[in-house]
């Protein structure tokens, strides 16, 4: 049983040392085509335009706190519901509680 055990440590120990020898010589012939490709020269026809493709990003929609009357950016505020659907705005919780203890 030992003498199994050993020969699998053996064995990976090889493809191991193997793998090491390859990457230090070369990375192989698939990493070469890759490289090889990385490599090419930057010319018009494989360089994207960035400005087409990247469109300017939207201002926030702004919203208004229902207590403080400050604005504030919709993504950030604390929305509430009302009993009738609407949505409130708030800039901070405390705000937001004021309200509710206020109804």
């Amino acid at each position: 049983m030992d003498t199994l055990v050993y020969s699998l440590i053996r064995v990976t120990l090889m493809i191991l040392i193997f793998r090491t020898v390859i990457r230090l010589m070369g990375g192989g012939f698939s990493t070469r085509s890759i490289r090889r490709n990385q490599r090419q020269p930057i010319t018009p026809t494989n360089v994207e335009s960035t400005e087409t493709e990247d469109p300017k990003p939207e201002p926030p929609t702004m919203v208004t706190d229902e207590i403080t009357n400050e604005p504030i950016a919709e993504s950030k505020a604390y929305i509430l519901l009302d009993k009738e659907g609407n949505r409130r705005y708030f800039a901070n919780w405390d705000s937001r509680q004021l309200y509710i203890q206020s109804k």
